[in-house]
């Protein structure tokens, strides 16, 4: 029957095939941009994290102590911007202590390499030593165990010796 069949094909406009890639392109190039920046901003946080660490030391023992000021001296070795903060405690007292610190020297170097010392009251008090007897620069704390805590809610990470 000679009827011819008639498709309904829409005609696009010239070039509208191309714009939409080129769109597309564009916004397939700026997200690769996002993510690349973004990647890049935070593993530049990441690596630039700076180290704190809270030693927790009541060892008496000078052997022990000895360990702890060498593992200081690595961490600074290797990391030189680590916060490090040291408390004494307990019978470890005496280590900061004028007349009695076999380590007097040692605690100086790294204070002035920015380790801060902190001596428990509670363990001056018990051993009856006055806190004016620690050796310079050495601060005193309240408490041991509240600076250790403190520190670690404030994102410390901590050491026991």
């Amino acid at each position: 029957m000679g009827h011819k069949m008639r498709l309904n094909i829409h005609k696009r406009k010239p070039g509208a095939s191309a714009k939409l890639r080129s769109t597309n392109l564009y916004l397939k190039i700026m997200k690769a941009i996002y993510i690349l920046f973004f990647s890049v901003v935070i593993t530049s946080a990441a690596n630039a994290q700076q180290h704190k660490i809270i030693w927790d030391l009541n060892a008496k023992d000078t052997a022990e102590q000895s360990v702890l000021f060498r593992q200081i001296g690595n961490v600074l070795k290797e990391s030189p911007e680590t916060k490090i903060e040291v408390v004494y405690h307990g019978g470890a007292i005496t280590g900061l202590v004028q007349e009695s610190s076999f380590f007097a020297g040692k605690v100086q170097e790294f204070q002035k390499r920015g380790v801060v010392f902190a001596a428990c009251n509670n363990s001056l008090r018990r051993y009856n030593i006055d806190p004016s007897k620690v050796l310079p620069g050495v601060m005193v704390v309240p408490v041991a165990i509240l600076e250790l805590v403190k520190k670690q809610e404030e994102g410390w990470s901590y050491i026991k010796m």
